[in-house]
């Protein structure tokens, strides 16, 4: 709804939810800061200092700054929509297929 109040385009939001339960970094391991200080700091990376290491990859490069107070998404049921970017994904019918197929599967067989 707020395509320009982001400074992050959807790049970082997909990177932090794949990387939420793959055990690459330490940043979502453990129940508190001071388990990971203690436990995991030695031994994992933290996802900040990857994402700091990519920062161009993951700028929205509409953002402009907003300062006119919070912003508030509307929460009326004809607008909200489904996060394609995450949920279909995966989907293989919004993948290409083979000229002729109207099965998308028959290419990734």
């Amino acid at each position: 709804q707020f395509p320009t109040v982001f400074e992050f385009n959807e790049d970082l939001l997909l990177a932090l939810l794949d990387n939420l339960y793959s055990c690459r970094f330490g940043t979502f391991l453990s129940n508190c800061f001071l388990d990971r200080e203690k436990h995991l700091n030695a031994t994992t990376l933290s996802i900040w200092r990857w994402v700091e290491q990519n920062y161009a990859r993951f700028l929205n490069p509409d953002y402009a700054e907003y300062s006119e107070g919070p912003v508030i998404p509307s929460v009326n049921p004809k607008n909200i929509k489904v996060w394609e970017g995450y949920f279909a994904r995966f989907d293989l019918s919004q993948l290409p297929f083979a000229p002729g197929s109207n099965n998308p599967t028959v290419y990734y067989d």
